[in-house]
């Protein structure tokens, strides 16, 4: 199980790699060129590289590391946008990327014929949820499919076992970031104008997706577990002590979001991520450590494993 890490400067590869990501992924902005384009998920210029100049450097650094470097082209686009999408993708593979990060099925025939040997991985606006969707994907030209996050174990277990018999590579995200991202997001592209005040961001109005929200459960003694904590608490989630489980279940690659956070912020989580794959009891002692509070079933992205900790059936 390799874990992936997003990357904005070129010098953040080698202590990335050092922290243990075994893969980095990254977005080229350059907002002068084309001030209304927005080819990956993150809009402010910070979260991403400056220059496919920059992507070259990257790129070179990945293969001198042994560290693959995904090129993130994430967003959908309409018509004209698609175009010069299509035009940044083929750059990428010029500067020497390990593969592609898509959020368009429609792409994937193109950039499969335009690029055979690199790995074309669906992103989070573009989930597997069930096996036809695999099956969609694999015959499209995917190499890797990013699951659905709200999926029980059972569910990721059964759908990596379908997607190895296609020649696909399954991904999980983890480490608190937006549950909701794993669907077709209206918030997704914030406008780069706010780029400096991202606390701004969680007080709305221009992001209600970061509100919490209010539920409730048939049964306040038996909650609906994760499905339910993402609703309340979007921000909050934590798959830590799943991470045995997801192993076992043959996932691939374990990815840490946060493009917009900053790099000691990036390198906490992978380093993490790492000291959980490698103790697996590790799990609530670095929730702890990193959340700073206790385990508890509103947190836990897979609610299956609290309640089997908890001796519940």
């Amino acid at each position: 199980m390799k874990i992936a890490a997003p990357l904005r400067a070129p010098d953040e590869l080698e202590p990335l790699a050092r922290a243990g990501a075994g893969e980095v992924f990254c977005g080229v902005l350059d907002l002068g060129a084309r001030p209304d384009y927005f080819p990956n998920g993150r809009s402010q210029p910070s979260a991403n590289l400056a220059s496919f100049r920059e992507l070259e450097q990257v790129a070179a650094l990945g293969r001198a590391r042994g560290v693959a470097v995904m090129f993130c082209a994430n967003a959908p686009q309409g018509r004209v946008q698609t175009g010069w999408l299509k035009d940044d993708i083929l750059r990428a593979c010029a500067a020497g990327v390990s593969g592609i990060v898509l959020a368009d099925h429609c792409l994937l025939p193109w950039a499969a014929r335009q690029a055979p040997g690199l790995t074309l991985a669906m992103g989070t606006l573009s989930p597997a949820l069930n096996r036809p969707t695999l099956d969609l994907l694999a015959g499209c030209g995917a190499k890797r499919v990013v699951l659905e996050r709200l999926l029980t174990l059972a569910e990721i277990a059964g759908l990596t076992a379908h997607a190895r018999g296609l020649g696909l590579k399954t991904e999980v995200l983890i480490a608190t970031a937006c549950v909701h991202i794993n669907a077709f997001c209206h918030y997704h592209q914030l406008h780069a104008r706010w780029e400096g005040d991202l606390q701004a961001l969680t007080r709305g109005p221009y992001a209600p997706c970061r509100q919490p929200q209010q539920i409730e459960v048939w049964d306040a003694g038996r909650p609906l577990g994760a499905r339910a904590a993402a609703a309340a608490q979007p921000w909050g989630f934590c798959a830590l002590c799943s991470l045995p489980q997801l192993q076992e279940a043959g996932v691939a690659y374990i990815k840490v979001p946060g493009r917009e956070n900053p790099i000691e912020e990036r390198l906490r989580r992978v380093s993490m991520v790492r000291r959980c794959l490698l103790d697996r009891e590790a799990g609530p002692r670095l929730h702890r450590e990193f959340l700073g509070r206790d385990c508890s079933w509103q947190d836990c992205q897979h609610y299956e494993v609290y309640a089997r900790r908890r001796g519940e059936s």
